[in-house]
């Protein structure tokens, strides 16, 4: 034994300078201790493990939220729609819009009446436009003979106090009651008539749609009306 050389407790000699190799263990029978290892495949213990549990798959997403979604979207666009669409024909009313052409043919504004006038295709081919109806209009007025001024002139004075009553509507006809009072050589005339409306995409105008250009002056006699002789005084 070298001088100075270590010694185990088993009287092993420890060579000096040398790596020391770890001591051995004497805890069940001296043999070197295994390393830990956790549990083994197909062991009951594996089976409990918590770290070797396979992890449960998410639920698949399905369809559901995507086509309520649609659907809305979809009722959204009908009733946008059909809103639309109602909006569009009824932006004017009959008696509103009676009122409005009746007084432009008590001020013989041609022009704005006949903004205010549905024509049959016969009409249109002969009214192209506003100046050509308001050109032809005013020759009606020659058949009133030698008191046309003055009736012209009543009649356009009377136009601020026209009234229209109530519209009696039928699909997309409406009629519309018309009066008004007219001074004539010193009598008060009261008139009374009927403008036949019809609803024209949604604006309602005077109906001249007859097929016939004499049976659609007939709506301008009848929105002016007749007088009532009873209220003549």
């Amino acid at each position: 034994m070298n001088p100075g050389a270590r010694v185990s407790l088993t009287g092993e000699v420890i060579e000096a300078g040398g790596s020391a190799a770890p001591p051995p263990s004497y805890v069940g029978g001296g043999g070197p201790v295994p390393p830990a290892r956790g549990p083994q495949p197909g062991s009951s213990a594996h089976a409990k493990s918590p770290m070797m549990r396979p992890q449960e798959a998410a639920p698949e997403k399905t369809g559901g939220s995507g086509a309520v979604g649609l659907i809305v979207a979809l009722l959204v666009l009908i009733g946008g729609g059909i809103g639309g669409y109602f909006w569009m024909m009824n932006r004017t009313n009959p008696k509103d819009q009676a009122q409005a052409v009746y007084k432009a043919m008590l001020t013989q504004d041609y022009k704005t009446a006949y903004e205010l006038t549905a024509l049959s295709p016969e009409a249109q081919k002969k009214y192209p436009n506003a100046e050509a109806f308001a050109a032809d209009a005013g020759k009606y007025a020659d058949g009133l003979g030698p008191l046309k001024s003055t009736i012209l002139e009543s009649a356009k004075a009377a136009a601020p106090s026209a009234t229209v009553g109530p519209a009696t509507i039928t699909g997309d006809k409406a009629e519309v009651p018309t009066s008004c009072t007219i001074s004539i050589m010193g009598h008060e005339i009261k008139l009374t008539g009927t403008a036949h409306m019809k609803n024209d995409f949604g604006i309602w105008k005077l109906d001249r749609t007859a097929e016939s250009d004499a049976e659609g002056s007939q709506a301008f006699k009848d929105i002016v009306g007749k007088p009532d002789i009873s209220s003549l005084r």
